[in-house]
Order: structure tokens, then C-alpha cells, then sequence
């Protein structure tokens, strides 16, 4: 199984899971999948877990805990690596 997830806190939890379930073969990956690569910024919520929006000018100013940068490739360029 492959997993990818550019939320650190997010990515974290999860390579926890992964750890518990060492039987699997679980790859995670630091970077979200899109139709091109690039970089860009993302608006974390402070209440609503997972909330995340690439929209610019979406969420509330006043619900944003942080705004981060992350990478995102395109999946099949994934594939080819592999």
C-alpha cells in the first residue's frame, strides 16, 4: 500500500498506525499527488481536524492554525520511479 500525505502531523499519526501494523507493506510519503509537481501552501484548521484548504482566500483568517508548504508530484511519475 502506498500512502501519501503532506501534513506532518498527519503523516506523523499515521506512520504511528503503521508501525503497529509492521505485517503490512505500508510506504507513506511526504508529499500530496497532483496533476502537475510543484510546491504550494495550505491553510491547517484550528477546530475541524483535517480541514485543509488550497483555495486561496477559502478558509476564515481567524480558524487558520498555520499555514504550511508542501510538495506534490504526479502519480505517475511515482509509478515510473518504482
Amino acid at each position: 500500500m502506498h500512502s501519501f500525505e503532506h501534513v506532518t502531523i498527519y503523516l506523523d499519526k499515521f506512520r504511528g498506525l503503521v508501525l503497529l501494523n509492521n505485517d503490512y507493506n505500508i510506504n507513506t510519503k511526504q508529499y500530496a499527488l497532483g496533476e502537475e509537481i510543484g510546491i504550494s501552501n495550505n491553510n491547517i484548521n484550528k477546530r475541524l481536524i483535517g480541514a485543509i484548504s488550497l483555495v486561496s482566500g477559502l478558509s476564515d483568517p481567524s480558524l487558520i492554525k498555520e499555514t504550511i508548504e508542501f510538495e506534490f508530484k504526479r502519480l505517475g511519475d511515482y509509478l515510473l520511479e518504482k
